[in-house]
């Protein structure tokens, strides 16, 4: 039986290891592939096609760091990607990642959306409730 890999359930993060922002060495990990297997296909579609350097840029910018993951779901720019992550049960760094490349080929119609977002989802203290029950727990013992 093969285990199918679910690219919502997986992390999408950059390494800090990693040679330039360490988009191919976090996503290698996750995938449990060699980082240099995805270097080489991604400097194909840049020598070939143009899009892997768009694209490159785009994770680099949009994916966190895995020794930052303490930080990833905070608000950058409204947190409207922080509560559709949270919402939806999806990783961030997809969410955000997927919010920069619809911005880009959409032409901005994806901002507009992105800020009826803001407006529209609920604050979500998910946070702050997760702090009330550490600190609840640590006094009943």
């Amino acid at each position: 039986m093969t285990s199918a890999i679910s690219l919502t359930r997986m992390q999408w993060v950059r390494s800090p290891d990693g040679i330039f922002a360490g988009v191919c060495e976090g996503i290698g990990k996750q995938l449990d592939m060699n980082p240099w297997v995805l270097r080489a296909a991604w400097s194909a579609t840049v020598l070939f096609f143009g899009t892997g350097l768009l694209f490159y840029l785009i994770m680099a910018f949009a994916l966190p760091r895995s020794d930052k993951m303490a930080n990833a779901l905070g608000k950058r720019y409204f947190g409207v990607c922080s509560r559709l992550a949270r919402k939806l049960s999806i990783d961030i760094g997809l969410v955000r990642a997927l919010t920069v490349i619809l911005s880009v080929f959409s032409f901005g119609a994806t901002i507009f959306g992105y800020l009826i977002l803001y407006f529209v989802l609920p604050e979500d203290d998910g946070i702050m409730e997760l702090k009330v029950i550490e600190r609840t727990s640590s006094y009943s013992r």
